[in-house]
């Protein structure tokens, strides 16, 4: 009798790994929903907040009460800890004391704890409990080298992290500058692993595709014509991200476009009046927009621009590429460095902090040059289809071989 041809993947390795993350995020849900799908990983996803699922939650950078119009805790088992921290939130140290993950470290056994960071204290607590049950760690996040802090800051993280360091299994690297840190603090290359900070690339790319469909009738709602060049922002409107950086530059253009900011924030009032005062045409201010609509707002656009301060990453870059956007970014966000994201003259531009005048040059070249907007646009949505989910499994999978080999 002819036996069954197996199929292969009952031979395959399987991991059982465990996530900590501070509270469900847009970028991520997808990702979790994709690793759950996969033959050779058990996910488990454990947050330490119920930030953006409770319902009214008003963020301190947006200023507004809102709800994520996408699914964030769909296709993955995931679990909300007990949070006793007395000032629970999801942007200080002490905003996360969940001790119940000492527990499920110690009952669950998994093959890996992937930590999204070292920024609440639950996560040092995850650090403990996976020593305690001997469970190796993998850790994940945006931390970057850029920009320059006094010498004893230096000095003390330097001390502290290359011996945190050492204490990990494996870590998830999400681009240039976030290799290049933890090379700094003496990690080898052989425990770093590829796991790019992306997005759902598909959904945007077929989005995207829908809104370009849409651009005449979505710029009609703006009062902007079809034919007129747009530079858009989106993002919190906070001092770190620069927007005034980008409306002087665009004040003093001297070509016919237009500026659409996306987003809401304490700098929104200042913006507007510095329109008014300065009497500039052009410019939109659509105040904040939820996740599926983003695709339609960037498709009716022609170039990105984020000056931001300090941007480990900027999440956004990923989505305006991925509608075929030219991106102009600032040195502070950190997605530029080779073999990233944002490659300059291939894609976009990239200017020194703070440095209108560059900003407004590389702003002019692009919106007096159509072809170069495609050309670049073109080359941003290629290199951001190599950046994302199946990249990220292929290197969660190198890290979970590697530290149960070395285990």
């Amino acid at each position: 009798m002819t036996q069954p041809i197996a199929s292969g993947l009952d031979s395959l390795p399987r991991y059982r790994l465990a996530i900590l993350a501070s509270h469900p995020i847009q970028y991520q849900a997808p990702l979790y929903r994709k690793l759950a799908r996969h033959p050779q990983i058990e996910l488990t996803v454990y947050y330490c907040s119920d930030h953006a699922v409770a319902p009214d939650k008003v963020d301190p950078g947006f200023g507004v009460a809102y709800a994520w119009d996408i699914p964030l805790l769909e296709g993955y088992r995931s679990c909300f800890l007990r949070n006793y921290s007395p000032r629970a939130s999801v942007s200080g140290f002490w905003g996360g004391i969940n001790p119940g993950i000492l527990k499920e470290l110690q009952v669950r056994q998994f093959d890996a704890v992937l930590v999204m960071g070292w920024f609440y204290a639950t996560f040092i607590l995850a650090f403990v409990g996976a020593w305690l049950s001997r469970t190796p760690i993998l850790i994940y996040g945006d931390s970057v080298s850029i920009g320059r802090r006094p010498w004893w800051v230096r000095v003390l993280k330097r001390m502290v992290l290359t011996s945190l360091f050492r204490t990990f299994g494996g870590f998830l690297i999400s681009g240039t500058f976030n290799r290049e840190f933890y090379a700094h603090y003496g990690v080898p290359a052989s425990k770093m692993f590829p796991f790019p900070w992306a997005i759902d690339n598909e959904t945007f790319f077929r989005q995207a595709s829908l809104g370009r469909q849409k651009r005449a009738y979505t710029r009609k709602r703006w009062g902007i014509p079809l034919d007129k060049p747009i530079i858009v922002f989106c993002g919190k409107l906070l001092p770190r991200k620069r927007p005034m950086d980008l409306l002087q530059a665009f004040a003093r253009l001297e070509l016919d476009a237009a500026l659409v900011y996306v987003g809401e924030g304490e700098l929104r009032a200042e913006l507007e009046c510095y329109v008014q005062e300065h009497n500039i045409a052009g410019v939109v201010f659509l105040g904040f927009v939820n996740q599926s609509q983003i695709p339609l707002i960037l498709s009716a656009c022609d170039i990105f621009c984020l000056p931001s301060t300090h941007d480990p990453r900027g999440t956004v870059v990923n989505e305006a590429m991925a509608c075929g956007l030219p991106i102009v970014v600032s040195e502070g966000v950190g997605v530029w460095g080779e073999g990233d994201i944002v490659q300059p003259g291939v894609n976009g531009f990239v200017h020194k902090i703070g440095d209108v005048e560059t900003l407004r040059q590389h702003l002019r070249q692009l919106v007096a040059d159509g072809e170069l907007r495609l050309q670049m646009g073109q080359s941003s949505q290629r290199i951001i289809g190599k950046w994302g989910y199946h990249e990220c499994i292929v290197g969660l999978l190198e890290a979970s071989r590697y530290v149960r080999r070395v285990h």
